[in-house]
């Protein structure tokens, strides 16, 4: 997971649809992204995971132990953050609302994309 030092910003992490996305969505995680970083936050990009994913198996389907063994690493991503950052359409993606109940169960900062 990309993320950049400084000492006053919070760790937030990004959560949104991929499966079935042209791209995997990957442009709105990394637009997100970089709205995150320039008001001074630090980002965990789950799109890094997945195009490291897509490094290693090309772009075979994943299938249901991968794909629950990658929401695994990205839930324990959150917990080490300060929010979450909800993209557009997360209310459609499974991964994106388990993610929102653990933020909801930790009582991290909870936004969601404005567009």
């Amino acid at each position: 997971m990309k993320t950049h030092s400084a000492n006053s910003s919070k760790l937030i992490y990004i959560s949104g649809p991929m499966t079935g996305l042209p791209g995997l969505n990957f442009e709105a995680f990394d637009n997100a992204a970089k709205v995150l970083q320039a008001r001074g936050d630090r980002v965990c990009n789950p799109a890094d995971r997945g195009r490291e994913w897509i490094n290693k198996n090309g772009n075979r389907p994943m299938s249901e132990p991968e794909y629950r063994r990658i929401l695994i690493d990205c839930c324990n991503d959150i917990h080490k953050c300060d929010g979450i950052y909800l993209l557009k359409g997360w209310e459609n993606s499974r991964g994106a609302k388990q993610e929102l109940c653990l933020a909801l169960i930790r009582q991290i900062k909870i936004e969601t994309e404005q567009i």
